[in-house]
């Protein structure tokens, strides 16, 4: 309880609803809402398929696509933060891979 009077936890806990939201905008309307159905109301895919007229398989397929879509969307937000956060400290851009040295034949 103790918890939800917190301001700093409540703060805490909206701001990761707000990535999650964010994260979730690249997936379908379908695919997101199978999404949360399963990893956020707990429902299982059976009761999924049966909800939405389909097989299990098709829900398994659409939670594994979702998956996918929802890493990759996590690692190209990564690292627009971690850009913003160079730019923010004024870190100067570095050349991780040098220009081989010419060789003359």
């Amino acid at each position: 309880m103790a918890e939800q009077n917190n301001p700093t936890e409540h703060l805490l806990r909206a701001e990761i609803f707000e990535q999650i939201q964010r994260l979730l905008e690249c997936l379908s309307m379908k695919e997101r809402h199978v999404f949360k159905l399963y990893f956020f109301a707990g429902f299982s895919a059976n009761d999924i398929a049966m909800h939405l007229h389909t097989d299990k398989s098709n829900i398994y397929n659409l939670l594994s696509r979702a998956k996918r879509k929802v890493q990759k969307e996590r690692i190209i937000v990564s690292i627009d933060q971690y850009v913003i956060e160079r730019k923010r400290i004024n870190k100067k851009q570095t050349n991780i891979l040098r220009t081989p040295p010419k060789t003359y034949s």
